[in-house]
């Protein structure tokens, strides 16, 4: 493995969520997005994450499955691109 190079132009963060195993019932799944969404929506766990410098996103299973696959994307790109991992 190579050594990155410089790269002083890429920003990133990080992020964290709760995924269900595959084929979990989709019903299972609402619920526990149903569930999550409504804790991320406490004022006292917005508050208790702003106080950290994090942000409370909930949202849908798609679109969380989509912002997945395109961080996924843009790190692969960019590892490929800056040549960091040796093929």
């Amino acid at each position: 493995m190579r050594r990155a190079p410089e790269l002083p132009n890429v920003t990133g963060s990080h992020w964290n969520g709760l995924v269900e195993a595959a084929g979990t019932p989709r019903p299972v799944i609402e619920q526990s997005n149903a569930e999550v969404s409504a804790i991320l929506a406490r004022p006292e766990v917005v508050h208790d994450f702003d106080e950290q410098g994090m942000i409370s996103a909930g949202g849908s299973p798609e679109s969380f499955g989509a912002f997945m696959r395109a961080e996924a994307e843009r790190w692969a790109r960019l590892v490929k691109r800056a040549s960091i991992l040796e093929e």
